[in-house]
């Protein structure tokens, strides 16, 4: 019989352990990974909304957002929140009181749950403006949707 060393025998647990772990995730995170093939059109959705907002496109975020829609606008300055449903955003995109600037898009984060569910964070500065939007996103009849642009926006020095 041979005899194994501690160290060695903690070793080998650990990488068994390890493994074992590994192998769990993997069988968890299986649907999860398969989704991220979404990734494309989730951004494009995306970034559909966002350059029909610089735009003033009210026809393209018409297209884009779900009937559901709306934008929760975070104002730490003042300690609001406005929530704007989708005809009164839209509206207000048409009547000229917001939208119309065109800004640089950085996408910071994405997520994708169950390939109908997406989370999308980004930064988008203008000249005036830097503006932070987590974006909720919904798949329904083979097309992503934006569902709620959360949005909080600092001012540029």
């Amino acid at each position: 019989m041979q005899i194994v060393s501690k160290g060695l025998f903690l070793m080998l647990m650990m990488g068994i352990f390890l493994l074992s772990q590994a192998q769990t995730s993997i069988q968890q995170n299986h649907s999860e990974v398969m989704t991220y093939s979404e990734a494309p059109s989730v951004e494009q959705a995306v970034l559909s909304y966002i350059l029909a907002g610089d735009e003033r496109d009210v026809d393209g975020l018409t297209a884009i957002t779900d009937e559901s829609f709306r934008v929760l606008f975070n104002d730490p300055v003042k300690g609001t929140l406005s929530n704007l449903d989708k005809a009164t955003y839209v509206g207000l995109v048409q009547k000229g009181v917001i939208g119309g600037v065109a800004r640089a898009v950085e996408i910071l984060d994405l997520d994708i749950y169950q390939g109908v569910n997406a989370q999308v964070k980004t930064r988008l500065v203008s000249e005036k403006a830097t503006f932070y939007n987590y974006f909720s996103l919904v798949k329904t009849e083979n097309k992503w949707w934006v569902a709620q642009d959360l949005v909080i926006m600092e001012a540029n020095e």
